[in-house]
């Protein structure tokens, strides 16, 4: 959650129409599930008030040691200073989460006694205004502190040390410098493997843990995207984020289905209002008929929310 996202990769879709027009719809799928967009709909699993029937009804979940990430961000990724200060705040932490655990700061440490994956994710924003202090929010499953309490005991230890401090200051009454840590557990698919972090991630191995297998949605089938007859003939271009919910059945669920407005600083192509609702329209119309594959804990599938970007492009 930054907004915690993991990334599929896969393949892009081309689709050519009248006038060489293409509108690609990228098969990867961002998922959200830390996000509180639907409430507890989009939840990460173990911080819903209730499990899925599936997860309840098993009595035992095959359990795989994997590592749990800590990574970091800022307000500003285009900041240098700032990333590479939440590198050190977020290398300082995980020092002291291995110290807590009673392990060497420059080694692995075993959380398996201390931290369950329920407890998973927590995410912990910093916030420094001015010469002001430094304020520390934390997030978690309500039911399980055991990660929180051990990224604040983390923290609170680096904080008194004289580490884990955001030395730059911005003049009184600017805008403030946030720094977001998210402690969480990678997918481990089906025969107990996770994918390692490529080099560009911010993430640093803070415990390894007993963890269920853990598979994202996915685009499993789609129709052809359509290119808006009328922005073809205006040869508008533009670009589309769609938010929904994926249910288990693996659909689109209708009644969540907004889009996410582009950002001012965007590099992309200017459109009217008219130009941008059909080329949200005709998104929304294929994200409805297409087929995805849920989300999945362990074997049961569960609702996940997803971000679907797509593409509008006259090719030369």
């Amino acid at each position: 959650m930054h907004t915690f996202r993991l990334c599929h990769a896969l393949a892009l879709l081309g689709f050519l129409h009248p006038a060489n027009a293409s509108a690609q719809g990228d098969r990867s799928l961002l998922s959200d599930s830390a996000s509180a967009i639907y409430a507890e709909r989009n939840l990460p699993i173990t911080w819903r008030s209730q499990l899925p029937a599936c997860l309840v009804a098993r009595t035992a979940v095959p359990l795989y040691r994997s590592p749990v990430f800590l990574s970091y961000t800022t307000d500003d990724t285009n900041n240098r200073l700032q990333l590479s200060q939440a590198n050190v705040i977020a290398s300082d932490i995980v020092r002291e989460i291995r110290s807590q655990l009673g392990a060497p700061t420059d080694s692995d440490a075993d959380a398996a006694r201390r931290v369950s994956w329920r407890a998973l994710p927590v995410s912990l924003e910093l916030t420094a205004v001015g010469d002001g202090p430094i304020t520390g929010v934390f997030r978690g499953p309500p039911a399980d502190s055991s990660a929180s309490s051990l990224l604040a005991q983390a923290y609170e230890s680096a904080r008194r040390a004289g580490t884990a401090l955001m030395p730059w200051r911005n003049k009184a009454g600017g805008e403030p410098v946030v720094v977001n840590l998210w402690l969480y557990a990678p997918a481990v698919d089906s025969v107990g493997k996770w994918k390692r972090p490529g080099p560009e991630n911010t993430d640093l191995t803070a415990f390894w843990i007993p963890l269920p297998t853990h598979s994202y949605a996915g685009i499993l089938r789609s129709p052809k995207l359509r290119y808006p007859k009328e922005n073809q003939k205006k040869y508008a271009e533009g670009d589309v984020t769609l938010h929904f919910v994926v249910s288990i059945s693996g659909r689109a669920d209708s009644a969540t289905i907004h889009d996410i407005p582009p950002s001012g600083k965007a590099n992309g192509p200017r459109l009217s209002a008219e130009e941008y609702e059909d080329f949200t329209d005709a998104t929304r119309e294929w994200v409805l008929n297409s087929d995805y594959t849920p989300e999945q804990i362990a074997g049961c599938g569960i609702e996940s929310i997803v971000v679907q970007p797509v593409k509008f492009r006259f090719r030369p």
